[in-house]
Formats: structure tokens, sequence, C-alpha cells
């Protein structure tokens, strides 16, 4: 069949009036009509059952979409610096014929001029896993794509910047769609993983770590059935979500976090970490423990033969203070260090570290303290993120804890990824992997 030159627009425009203390915005999303070539259908259109207002500072009415379902309107005021709104509504591909992006443009104007949006308005129009549209990016005939529309009034925005007079500009986001052709990427985004409510936290200049707002994901690709993610009963191809997105105000084992532990300001996945316990599966401490998403280093926990000395050979392939310099050990990195069954080994002290390993107990306490050597971690798949429990081409099997085991002098304990319990190996070992936790104050957590 002949490539079919239909194009058809999503057209969004953005009314806004600003004002000192008050302002008033209003919103239009157009999506031109249908045609009818040789029998196929090219048609996209705004889903009226998908509309759904996700969180917001300020109440507003439910957007609507028109009769033609070509209209999304909505109406909202934005009284102060850090009010926001956002929405969602799906854009469906009703045809029958493959469409593309092929073109995304933004124009601003103001009493008819182009000029530049103030910086303290922030608007986006983005995915649901908060990615931006881009060209080839494919809405197959008879799908659906979630398009999140957000607009905020910058908390942090300064006098210098703030809009003295009252201004009315509009935005105009035009995505152009065409027929889709070999070279269209399929846009593929997991709903499982997304932590919505977690999307506008207020972070404040003393927060380390946040809620994460997507969480990580990945297929189990195992064929074996008696290992990683098939063992744990997923289905080859299956996805697995790492994690949860919690409840706000409470903390609970495997809740996703962001942390910018290397103070530059930013809060990526590249900085996951998963909540596990009190630091020290103590319930007094003012500190929590969570676990970094990846392994740094394989090494030998020490060359001594002996699991009462320290980690004396892995401990420099933890972060230095120096490159995570947001996050420290409490007590200056001087820990006692304690086998299975609760007995100090050794003092040991993690010299200028930001990180350290986990223990046995921290990880009994996730587990509602119905944990033992070799008895299966069911339910605690964030553990396993990053590792072979679900992709054969990912070497990262095993990672060491800080915790001795208590029958005998030169085991200590480790997660194990393919067998998906913690068993025990001997020091000198050079199998395992290095995987950081960090100690954060719960005053420095936005949960």
């Amino acid at each position: 069949m002949n490539k079919i030159n239909n194009k058809r627009n999503v057209i969004i425009v953005l009314l806004l009036l600003i004002s000192i203390g008050f302002a008033y915005l209003s919103t239009t999303l157009n999506i031109a009509g249908s045609s009818i070539v040789h029998g196929n259908k090219w048609q996209v259109i705004w889903d009226d059952t998908s509309v759904d207002v996700i969180s917001g500072s300020v109440t507003a009415d439910t957007p609507t979409v028109d009769n033609n379902k070509t209209t999304v309107s909505y109406d909202i005021t934005l009284n102060s610096p850090g009010d926001y709104y956002e929405f969602s509504v799906d854009a469906f591909n009703n045809g029958t014929i493959d469409a593309m992006v092929d073109t995304i443009s933004f124009a601003y104007k103001e009493n008819n001029s182009n000029v530049t949006l103030p910086n303290c308005i922030k608007h986006t129009v983005k995915y649901a896993d908060g990615t931006d549209i881009s060209s080839k990016d494919l809405l197959p005939a008879g799908q659906k794509q979630k398009y999140y529309i957000n607009i905020e009034y910058d908390r942090n925005v300064t006098t210098s910047n703030m809009i003295s007079t009252n201004r009315t500009f509009t935005v105009t986001i035009k995505v152009t769609y065409e027929q889709a052709d070999t070279t269209a990427v399929a846009k593929v985004i997991n709903n499982n993983t997304l932590c919505l409510s977690n999307k506008h936290q207020e972070i404040t200049s003393n927060i380390v770590c946040k809620r994460a707002s997507v969480l990580h994901s990945d297929k189990c690709l195992l064929t074996a059935t008696n290992n990683g993610c098939r063992k744990a009963g997923y289905e080859l191809n299956e996805d697995i979500v790492y994690g949860t997105c919690g409840t706000i105000g409470t903390l609970t084992p495997g809740d996703a976090f962001d942390c910018d532990v290397d103070g530059n300001n930013t809060f990526d996945e590249d900085e996951r970490f998963y909540y596990v316990s009190p630091k020290d599966a103590d319930i007094s401490s003012d500190y929590v423990t969570l676990i970094y998403y990846k392994d740094r280093q394989k090494a030998s926990y020490n060359i001594d033969n002996n699991n009462s000395v320290g980690p004396t050979s892995l401990v420099n392939f933890l972060p230095s203070t120096t490159e995570w310099n947001r996050v420290s050990l409490t007590n200056g990195g001087v820990r006692n260090i304690k086998d299975t069954n609760g007995n100090i080994r050794t003092e040991y002290t993690f010299s200028g570290r930001a990180a350290r390993l986990l223990t046995y107990q921290e990880v009994a306490y996730a587990a509602n303290g119905s944990i033992s050597i070799y008895k299966s971690l069911e339910g605690a798949s964030y553990l396993f993120d990053n590792t072979h429990f679900s992709n054969p081409e990912n070497e990262n099997r095993y990672w060491w804890l800080e915790t001795p085991y208590n029958n005998g002098i030169n085991a200590v304990v480790y997660i194990n990824t393919d067998d998906n319990y913690m068993p025990y190996n001997n020091v000198n070992q050079a199998i395992n992997n290095v995987r950081p936790a960090i100690e954060v104050p719960l005053k420095n957590i936005s949960y």
C-alpha cells in the first residue's frame, strides 16, 4: 500500500492570566478530524473516558472533552508560587493505520507577538513516565498513549523574576502525526511503575531522599525455571517491578527513593535506593537504612580467612565521603559488627566511607522477622534490582552483607539472587559484589 500523506495535529493552547497572588489559566487541546482513505480509517482523538485529574495544590473542575472528541478544556486558578495542576488524557488512534509523531513545536505569544514565556511559569506535556514526546514515537492503530499536562507557578521564584503586572500568554504546542513507517519507535510504558502521588513533593534544602515517581522495572528473561525470577514465580517475559511507591507518611520496606547523595541537586533514577529498616533494625533510631539499587565491584570480604576482622578487602569499593558528600555514617563510621545471633564480633571503622554494607538484622526486619539462612526472600525483589535475578546477561548474582555467620570463624552472609535467599560464603571468596547501604536521618527524607 502506498504511504498515505494524511497528517493530524494535536494542538494544545494555554491561556494564562498571571498576577501577584492571582493567576487565571484556561487550556484548550485540539486534534484535527478524521477521514476515510481507500477503506482505511485515519483518526486520532482524545479518549473522553480517560480524563483524570492527577494532582494539584489548587482545585478545578475535571477537564472535559467536547462531543467531537477533538477538544479538551479546563479552567484553574493559581493563587501563589508553588501552585500547580496536573491532569492526564489519552490520545487514541481510533483508526486502522499506525501513526507516529512527525514534529512537535512550541510557540508563545503575548498580544499576538512572539515572546519567551517567563521563567516562573512552568508547563510540560509529557508521557506518563515523564519522558518527552519525540519524533518517530509510535501510536499504533487501536492503541492509546497517555499524555500528562502540568502547569506550575514556580515555588522558588525570586522577587526579580516574579510577574508584577497582569499578563496574558498564549502557549501553543503542536504535535503532528503522520502514517508510521519502518523508522517508528515503539513507546512502551508500564503503568504499574508510575507513582503519580509522589511527583509533587515539596523539597527543602535539607532533603536528601524523596519518594520515587517512577519505579524500576524489567522483564523476566531467564529460561530456566529453577532460579532467579522464574523460581520466584514470574513467567518468561513477565514484567518485574522493583520496590513500591509507598504510602505518604509511612515507611515500609521496599519503598523506592531517589537520593541526592552526590550533592548535585538532582534526584534521578540512577540514585535509586530502597528503604529497608531503621538503622541496625533499631526502632528507636532517628536514622534509617536504605540500600542502593546496583553493585559496585566484585571483591572478597577479607583475605584473613577470619570473619571477626571486618570487611577489609572491600571497604575501599564503597563510595567515599567525597563521592557521596551528602550522606555519612553515624559514629564516624565506627560499627560493632554483629553475627547472625547478634553477638559482637569486632569493632570496625568504615574510614572515609559514605556507605557501609547492609546487615542480616536489617533484612530480617524488612521480612517482619520471618527470615533465616537459606529461607526464601519472597516479596523482597527490590534487593534483586539490576542483577542476574531477571537477566541472564547480567553477571551480578551475589552481594555481601556485613554480618558474619554465627557458626564458624570464616563465613559471612550474602544475598543470592539466583536462589533468592541469604546463604553464607567464605570471606576470601571474590565472587560476591559490594552494594552500598546508606544511613539517613528521618528528618532528611521526604516520605
